[in-house]
């Protein structure tokens, strides 16, 4: 199996560390961008968009 040819559909595009124990994600799943909060009581969705094509 040629694993080059198969496009990602959920990556982490970056996390920032607020403390500790909670954190920030900007993850890019099929063609939406998702910003989420975690903490240790969960995980929950700020905000979600449409992701927009790299350029690079």
């Amino acid at each position: 199996m040629n694993t080059k040819a198969i496009d990602k559909r959920l990556e982490v595009r970056e996390r920032v560390m607020l403390s500790a124990n909670h954190s920030l994600y900007l993850i890019r799943a099929d063609d939406q961008t998702l910003v989420l909060a975690v903490t240790p009581a969960g995980c929950q969705v700020l905000s979600s968009f449409a992701a927009r094509e790299e350029t690079r």
